[in-house]
């Protein structure tokens, strides 16, 4: 018969083991909901902005796509 060797698993690096405790968990847990209004408040206002920047918006009236047309008008 012939043995099978048995590796050991490698230690969890040290960020890892940090995280896991649960006073990181509780922390991380906390900060949440902050982060992710502060994404959607960050998010918002730049995907709207991407979205006027491409299309031929005026004041009150809906806007037709025309891509990068803003920008090369520009040039």
């Amino acid at each position: 018969m012939s043995a099978v060797a048995r590796t050991e698993q490698p230690p969890l690096k040290a960020w890892m083991r940090r995280f896991l405790k649960p006073e990181a968990f509780t922390g991380y847990a906390f900060i949440s909901p902050a982060l992710f209004l502060m994404l959607v408040l960050l998010a918002y206002p730049f995907c709207l902005a991407v979205s006027i920047s491409l299309s031929d918006r005026v004041l009150g009236e809906p806007g037709k796509f025309i891509g990068i047309g803003n920008f090369i008008s520009l040039l």
